[in-house]
């Protein structure tokens, strides 16, 4: 399949300039090395995205049939209903390429992961591609597409990266994301959105198992206990989730799983408990957020106690 790599700038597009027979974009975070160009002092002659389209094999995963509450068994990526579906698809992807290099003992670098938009049971989500970083090919995604190697390559998170990556001393030092488990430097652009424990829920999900939640909720006592710290809040437990509460609006915020919907409509138990508990506690008014959100944005959660 022909392969489509494009870099928009976070949708600002790029100033370009005609230089010796050629177009330049003299953005130096591009280069890894600075480049031999003269100061661009006029204006651009061009402004656009820079693309490279290659034809090579190409392997996609469709998680169509995944354990997660919703109308449909998907992890969507519509950031206003879950926060962290795309960045758990992008995490996942990240974990699938170190797991897959694993198996055919190679570079991660040459192959290539991504994400391609796409509607599943009419959710907005996305499927992952696996293509080899070879043009036309090396037959590493042909390889990888056998069920038996596929299997192989889930059996190696499962038994041995995923407890890597969740035992000391590497989950005592990396609270997100590092370049031991899913950062280097060709995947750069998504650090900010990489993390190792969302990458093992999905890989877990797509290995058809149910969603382990003790991976995340684990941790919401000490995050609860932060915020409430670094923002002036008051940390309490709701049955089985924690919360914050703002004395002065009376508004509680708790805090659920990153792949468990915020909307009512599809609550689990847990965050049906947590907030008939907040209410109970005469709360002004109640909303459910995630750990992730909390972790990555928790000006996010401030903002919503603090509005009147």
């Amino acid at each position: 399949a022909d392969v489509f790599t494009i870099n928009d700038n976070d949708g600002e597009l790029f100033e370009m300039y005609n230089y010796g027979g050629t177009v330049v974009v003299p953005a130096s975070e591009l280069y890894s090395d600075p480049p031999n160009l003269p100061n661009f002092d006029g204006p651009s002659d061009y402004t656009g995205a820079i693309g490279a389209v290659r034809s090579t094999d190409v392997l996609t995963l469709e998680l169509d049939n995944v354990d997660v509450p919703g109308p449909q068994p998907v992890i969507t990526t519509v950031r206003d209903v879950l926060p962290a579906g795309l960045p758990a698809l992008q995490s996942f992807g990240e974990l699938l390429r170190v797991a897959c290099a694993d198996v055919l003992d190679i570079g991660p670098s040459e192959i290539q992961v991504g994400l391609q938009p796409e509607r599943v049971h009419g959710e907005r989500s996305a499927r992952l591609f696996i293509a080899d970083a070879l043009e036309n090919g090396a037959g590493y995604a042909t390889h990888l597409a056998r069920p038996d190697v596929l299997d192989e390559v889930f059996g190696r998170i499962r038994g041995s990266i995923g407890p890597r990556y969740e035992s000391s001393p590497h989950a005592e030092v990396c609270d997100v994301s590092c370049p031991d488990c899913l950062r280097s430097y060709d995947n750069r652009s998504l650090h900010p959105n990489l993390d190792w424990r969302l990458a093992l829920d999905v890989a877990e999900l797509a290995s058809g198992l149910p969603l382990s939640t003790a991976r995340w909720l684990d941790l919401s006592q000490a995050r609860a206990e932060a915020f409430a710290r670094a923002y002036a809040r008051e940390a309490l437990r709701l049955e089985g989730l924690w919360g914050v509460r703002d004395r002065q609006s009376g508004k509680i915020a708790f805090f659920g799983h990153p792949l468990w919907r915020n909307d009512s409509l599809f609550y689990v138990p847990q965050q049906a408990e947590a907030e008939l508990a907040a209410r109970s506690q005469g709360a002004s008014a109640v909303a459910a957020f995630d750990l992730f959100t909390l972790t990555r944005m928790p000006a996010n959660v401030a903002a919503w106690l603090s509005a009147s």
